[in-house]
């Protein structure tokens, strides 16, 4: 079965991603609130409401998605919010999914294969981020990571330019990012 998930706040987003890609079952991602706005003609239509300025909550939705729908699924991404837009196609990269554009014309987007979360950090990186609960002192990473002072802090300061950490002179604590990777590390 063709599954196609679109990103949409208007009955013409919609519409366009219609037109342009064939399917089976039409999943439509919507701003909260505006789904009993969109009446989608379709049988087999189904509509997932997401906080619309939320993007990890949008992207996280959309992954739930695509893995729920592997095989056969293809993405307009162009629809809804910025948000919206940004985290349906970071899944769609992340997962290695087809995503299109569809504002002025049918535009596929190129497909990276899915890459895991544990080929984007090193093992160092990896253990800090498998060690930080809400909040910890640079003295308990340590001792949970078995990673010398100098290596832990300079590995916090790594996750802090990739946004993954927050950090001050006596600790981290993860971000809404780092959050996302590491209940991808489970």
């Amino acid at each position: 079965m063709r599954v196609l998930l679109v990103t949409a706040a208007k009955e013409e987003e919609v519409l366009l991603a219609r037109k342009h890609l064939g399917y089976d079952k039409l999943i439509v991602l919507t701003p909260q609130g505006k789904g009993k706005e969109l009446t989608l003609s379709s049988p087999m239509a189904q509509v997932e409401e997401v906080p619309q300025d939320d993007l990890l909550a949008c992207l996280e939705r959309m992954e739930a998605l695509l893995q729920q729908h592997k095989g056969r699924v293809r993405c307009a991404v162009d629809g809804g919010t910025s948000a919206m837009s940004a985290g349906a196609f970071l899944a769609c990269l992340s997962q290695g999914v087809e995503a299109w554009f569809l504002r002025n014309k049918a535009v596929r987007l190129p497909v990276l294969h899915a890459r895991p979360v544990e080929r984007r950090f090193s093992e160092e990186e990896l253990a800090v981020l498998r060690a930080v609960e809400e909040r910890a002192s640079y003295d308990e990473l340590a001792k949970r990571t078995g990673l010398p002072m100098e290596l832990l802090k300079d590995t916090c300061l790594a996750l802090r330019k990739l946004g993954a950490v927050q950090t001050d002179a006596n600790g981290a604590r993860l971000s809404g990012l780092g959050a996302y990777y590491q209940k991808g590390l489970r």
